[in-house]
């Protein structure tokens, strides 16, 4: 286990692959949790959906390493060179009006069979598989569409190759209408039957997704609706080509909002990474459990909390009353695999600190621990209000900025994206309590009417990023949070009756507390 991680990399992407494999917090014994119970070597999984944080690369990386150990199969390295934003935006602003995101669809398509005929033809693997003079005959039939056909490319190169060469919405019609693309997908077809089983892995989609998400909100979708309309294919195409992707809950929450919903809700070919009170709890008290030993007052007594902390409650100063203490490290957290271990390396750092002064005092322990908590408290709450921010700043973004090169103003300018989280966080102090009603919401909607896009609410950003919960009956325990599993409102529900904002917004922005009891996920079943 590496020191200064004793909880484990935060970044999944970054992290080693034996740390991943060793550290990783299993689920498949507990029927009824979804997608975090996933197996590795589930070879139905097409979509890993989740917020970001909530184990997308970790799962993915788990997958690939399951098949990359089968000698019967072509298992591609995680592909993680996304398009640039400037990218998206660009395309985007090309394919302008509802059929934005079918246009993506078709450019995913596109850009995943360019990809499998590049592998094809450069790869080793398939040497056994397309004879040298076949080779030739895609080489001289399929040409025009790769930059060269002595490298096998990604679909994310191919993705960023046809929209540089799109300029005009004209030109993506005639690009795509070609007769090659059906010729393509016939002579692929053909190769499968006779060749292994060939797994894609896209990873990274959602880096940028801040910058602008509507536009990545757009192509994630039709990376979506690409993959698994290729799934749904007849023949050897859908049931030979794996294609196995990341995306965000509020892209998923989208697709079930369409007509498509009830083919795509329970459908089991999707992962849903979705993580709850109960869920990151059972999630802390595993990774408690995994430490070394020189993290615990006594080695030899079970791994808990009490022996990792040495306290089962801790006193909340600002309620005035004891709380439990894994209670009170997850409501400020976001329900998050990446904000527990982050939170958890820093509690694991302070405690083999503690060990080697030899000077334990209770109360200045627990003063230590509400430091640490608080602090990463607030750090997840800025971030996620930056998230905002950025959301709110792309519908500020005026349509052709691209085009002219002044997007980044709006979607990269930190001062500006600044100047909008700083809006949003005046909006909260507006509302001035953790708890607030339904008039003080639509009081404060009238208050900033003027200075938000039209149709944009400012209130449902905040939903959709988990930082507002809401009840929809006063007598429900606890608040509800976006989450694809209890509804899948991706605006704020209307017949919500009283909200309250995240934990983490106590602490970056100075809210009001209101009474003794902490703002709680509610349980829904």
């Amino acid at each position: 286990m590496n020191q200064y991680y004793p909880f484990g990399d935060p970044d999944g992407a970054r992290a080693e692959l034996v740390d991943i494999m060793d550290g990783f917090v299993g689920f498949s014994s507990r029927a009824g949790w979804g997608g975090i119970a996933t197996d590795p070597d589930d070879r139905s999984v097409r979509v890993i959906v989740g917020k970001k944080g909530s184990g997308k690369t970790i799962y993915l990386r788990r997958l690939q390493v399951s098949t990359r150990s089968e000698d019967s199969v072509f298992s591609q390295s995680i592909q993680s060179d996304a398009p640039s934003t400037s990218q998206i935006l660009s395309f985007c602003e090309i394919c302008q009006g509802e059929q934005v995101t079918e246009k993506w669809r078709e450019l995913w398509t596109s850009a995943i069979l360019s990809s499998v005929l590049s592998h094809l033809l450069c790869k080793k693997y398939f040497r056994d598989h397309v004879n040298n003079k076949d080779r030739e005959e895609l080489k001289k039939k399929f040409s025009s569409l790769l930059p060269d056909t002595s490298a096998p490319y990604s679909a994310y190169a191919m993705v960023n190759y046809y929209i540089s060469q799109i300029s005009t919405s004209s030109r993506y019609e005639d690009f795509m209408n070609r007769s090659i693309w059906v010729e393509l997908k016939q002579e692929l077809s053909d190769i499968l039957k006779d060749s292994p089983p060939i797994f894609f892995y896209l990873d990274a989609v959602d880096e940028e997704f801040a910058h602008a998400p509507m536009e990545w909100h757009q192509c994630q979708k039709g990376l979506f609706y690409s993959v698994m309309r290729m799934l749904r294919e007849q023949g050897t195409l859908g049931g030979r080509l794996h294609v196995t992707i990341c995306i965000r809950d509020i892209v998923f929450s989208s697709v079930l909002r369409s007509e498509h919903a009830g083919r795509y809700r329970n459908a089991p070919h999707i992962c849903k990474l979705n993580w709850d009170t109960t869920r990151i709890t059972h999630f802390l008290i595993r990774k408690i459990e995994k430490l070394d030993d020189r993290y615990f007052d006594d080695p030899k007594k079970p791994k808990n909390i009490d022996n990792f902390l040495s306290m089962k409650t801790i006193y909340n100063k600002s309620r005035g009353v004891d709380e439990d203490l894994l209670s009170y490290i997850v409501r400020h957290t976001r329900f998050l695999p990446r904000d527990i271990v982050e939170v958890g390396n820093d509690l694991a750092r302070a405690k083999l600190t503690l060990k080697a002064t030899n000077r334990y005092d209770a109360e200045s322990w627990q003063e230590v621990i509400r430091k640490y908590i608080a602090r990463n408290s607030r750090t997840f709450g800025d971030e996620q209000l930056t998230i905002c921010a950025n959301q709110l700043a792309s519908h500020d973004r005026p349509n052709r900025s691209a085009r002219h090169g002044y997007d980044e103003f709006y979607t990269a300018g930190k001062e500006y994206i600044a100047s909008r989280a700083t809006f949003l966080k005046d909006v909260i102090r507006m509302i001035g309590t953790e708890v607030f009603s339904v008039s003080d919401l639509a009081q404060t909607r009238q208050t900033i009417d003027a200075e938000v896009p039209e149709n944009v609410d400012v209130f449902s950003i905040l939903w959709q990023n988990g930082l507002l919960g809401c009840k929809l009956d006063s007598l429900e325990e606890g608040y509800r949070f976006f989450n694809l599993e209890d509804r899948d409102d991706f605006l704020l529900p209307d017949d919500a009756v009283d909200f309250a904002f995240h934990s983490s917004l106590i602490d970056c922005v100075k809210l009001k507390i209101s009474g003794e009891t902490p703002i709680i996920e509610s349980q829904v079943i």
